[in-house]
């Protein structure tokens, strides 16, 4: 039976509380927002891609339309290369790939062009022919078309002409004997030296070929040379020197006549070469260059077509994709609103039913509160006392944990004292031992350098054997030689006394050298003995001022372990004096939670008012409490006795871990917080 009870009103909160329902209804509006938004975003994409799409067919339509304007135009400035007089260069594109179709031909926008629309793919797969042959007709154009007056071999052939009859008009006057010969020697005003000095003969020449211009150089300066020759035969005939005038005539004139003359066929075979080139240039532009440019329009016409209806299409789809998406979004948005009504209703009816049940379990709260925080109140004040006490017995202790503190600090500076001393003395030993060392190897020296003198004075001693023997022999010799070897007796004499003494001043030597070893050789024994003693006090040193340093190290680090305690000390004596004013404020907080109990009491009254309303006197209904909750309340209440009987018990007890009291021991909200 009590099982049912509790399921009554706790069973749905505790199932799913508040935020739980707010959460699901928000996720589910969420989620049909996100569902709406994703269908909204991919009709959106859908509209963004056809757009594009059709955008793409717009341009090229455009494009395609471009380049058949460009084609004209590229054919126009061909037919008037052929035709303008005016115009002498060909200035066309006459490559198929550097043309602005053929770019995008050879491009990857073709590739993409013929990806949107398939269709064209074949008709752009036929034009790739034509439109080669069309450039190629310009290239053949070009290379065999060349600007050339037709007037140019009549006018070459009168200039012939001329000049024979010129000739024939000297030689007459040969033949006649006239009195002078009246012919035109300015190479200006001849009817040829006119005409080359026209803007006719100068666009011809330009207008040559590399041929033509090179015999036109090469007949200037022999037309200037035969009206020179001309001259030299009329002042010769005036001179009354006709023979002289008939040979003139005969050796330059004629020469200079015959190359004229060569010159200017020469010219008119290339003049009627370059008319033939231009005709054979206006045959290839209407047979191969028109029909091809034909086909190409044709065939750019039909693709055009293709594309124009295709972008048709696309706009007939953009704006039926445009009309569903808003509807889409419009019902989309119309589910939205209903769904969050619903949801709305239903998180708003399960908050009101919750906010009773909670108005009615904060009620019986602020009553416990109340009593909580008087019981709160005494243990603060309590605990307040005995952290006081402990703070003075921290107090205490510290100071004498200071003291303890100076005596360690200066046993340490007494051993660090005695550790330099014994440093100091340990140096002095080593010095000592060093100096020995050196007196031993000096000794050692001196016993080398005796014997080395000894090894002399035995070698003098020999000299002086040989030089005594060898003072013999003179003498003997001396003896023999009678009156003669006197005087080189006396002086082996002396040389054998000289001997004798140096022998004895050798062996005395050699006696003192002997006994300056045997003392040389003591005293090294004897310093020997004093470096083992100094070798055995340094080595004693050396332990003691090992000792004294290790005495001074450790009195140091106990120096600095009390120093450590004193500080820890301290830190307790501080965390003891806040500990006290915690309590403090703790007892301070707890009179203060007694008045914010008693507004609390006021808020829940306030919240009976906004949930359940006002009765007829004004005041707030009150809130109806099941058995389940009555039956909570008074276990509550036991449990806020027990827990004030056992809080008093510890904080008498002072000095004793666990001794802090839990709130939510004398306050049990966590079985409330569930129901929020």
């Amino acid at each position: 039976m009590k099982e049912k009870k509790k399921g009554g009103l706790s069973a749905m909160p505790k199932t799913m509380t508040v935020g739980m329902r707010i959460g699901l209804g928000t996720l589910l509006l969420l989620l049909l927002l996100a569902g709406i938004s994703f269908v909204s975003m991919n009709a959106v994409r859908n509209v963004k891609i056809s757009v594009d799409q059709t955008t793409v067919l717009k341009e090229l339509e455009s494009n395609i339309k471009q380049r058949e304007i460009d084609h004209l135009n590229w054919a126009a400035k061909l037919n008037e290369f052929i035709t303008n007089p005016v115009v002498t260069e060909l200035s066309i594109q006459t490559d198929d790939h550097k043309c602005a179709f053929g770019k995008w031909f050879f491009s990857e926008n073709r590739k993409k062009s013929e990806i949107l629309v398939p269709e064209i793919t074949a008709l752009l797969k036929q034009v790739e022919a034509p439109h080669f042959k069309l450039h190629e007709s310009a290239i053949k154009i070009k290379n065999v078309f060349r600007k050339t007056d037709t007037e140019l071999p009549v006018i070459l052939t009168s200039g012939m002409v001329d000049h024979l009859n010129w000739a024939n008009k000297i030689r007459d006057a040969f033949l006649l004997s006239e009195t002078k010969i009246e012919v035109q020697t300015d190479p200006t005003r001849c009817t040829l030296g006119k005409w080359m000095n026209s803007e006719g003969a100068k666009k011809s020449y330009q207008n040559g070929s590399p041929r033509y211009q090179k015999v036109w150089e090469e007949m200037v300066l022999v037309h200037k040379t035969l009206h020179e020759s001309v001259q030299e035969v009329i002042d010769a005939y005036q001179q009354s020197a006709p023979e002289q005038a008939k040979k003139i005539f005969q050796e330059k004139t004629l020469n200079y006549l015959s190359q004229i003359l060569a010159s200017l066929e020469e010219l008119r075979t290339e003049a009627d070469r370059g008319l033939a080139g231009m005709k054979k240039g206006q045959e290839i532009y209407l047979k191969e260059s028109l029909p091809a440019l034909q086909q190409v329009q044709k065939l750019l016409e039909e693709i055009q077509e293709i594309v124009v209806a295709k972008a048709a299409d696309k706009i007939g789809q953009t704006q039926a994709m445009t009309v569903t998406t808003g509807r889409v979004v419009s019902w989309g948005s119309l589910v939205s609103l209903f769904v969050g009504i619903i949801v709305s209703f239903f998180i708003i009816r399960g908050i009101t039913r919750v906010l009773k049940i909670a108005v009615r379990q904060l009620s019986l709260a602020s009553t416990q509160t109340a009593s909580a925080a008087t019981q709160i109140s005494q243990s603060s004040q309590q605990q307040a006392q005995g952290a006081n006490e402990q703070a003075s017995s921290l107090e205490e202790t510290s100071s004498s944990l200071e003291q303890v503190n100076s005596m360690t600090k200066q046993n340490a500076d007494n051993a660090a004292k005695a550790d330099q001393l014994s440093q100091g003395a340990k140096s002095s030993a080593e010095d000592g031992n060093r100096a020995m060392q050196q007196m031993q190897a000096a000794m050692e020296e001196i016993n080398q350098s005796s014997d080395k003198i000894s090894k002399i004075i035995k070698t003098i001693e020999e000299i002086a054997f040989q030089t005594n023997l060898l003072a013999l022999n003179a003498a003997v010799e001396a003896a023999r030689a009678g009156e003669h070897g006197k005087g080189f007796a006396v002086v082996a004499d002396e040389v054998r006394n000289l001997a004798q003494r140096a022998a004895g001043a050798a062996k005395d030597t050699a006696g003192l050298i002997e006994d300056n070893v045997s003392k040389a050789k003591n005293g090294a024994d004897i310093a020997k003995q004093a470096g083992s003693s100094l070798q055995n006090i340094v080595g004693n040193v050396r332990k003691v001022a090992d000792i004294i340093s290790e005495i001074s190290g450790a009195s140091i680090e106990q120096a600095n372990g009390i120093d450590q305690i004193s500080k820890a000390i301290g830190q307790m004596d501080q965390v003891t004096q806040k500990g006290a004013s915690t309590s403090e404020e703790s007892a301070a907080a707890a009179e203060e939670l007694l008045s914010q109990a008693e507004s609390l009491k006021d808020l829940v009254q306030q919240l009976q008012e906004v949930v359940g309303g006002r009765d007829g006197n004004g005041n707030g209904h009150l809130l109806v409490s099941t058995p389940y909750a009555v039956s909570e309340r008074r276990s509550r209440g036991a449990k806020i006795e027990e827990a004030g009987v056992r809080i008093q018990m510890k904080t008498r007890i002072p000095g004793k871990s666990g001794s802090t009291s839990n709130p939510e021991r004398v306050i049990p909200l966590e079985k409330d917080s569930r129901d929020f």
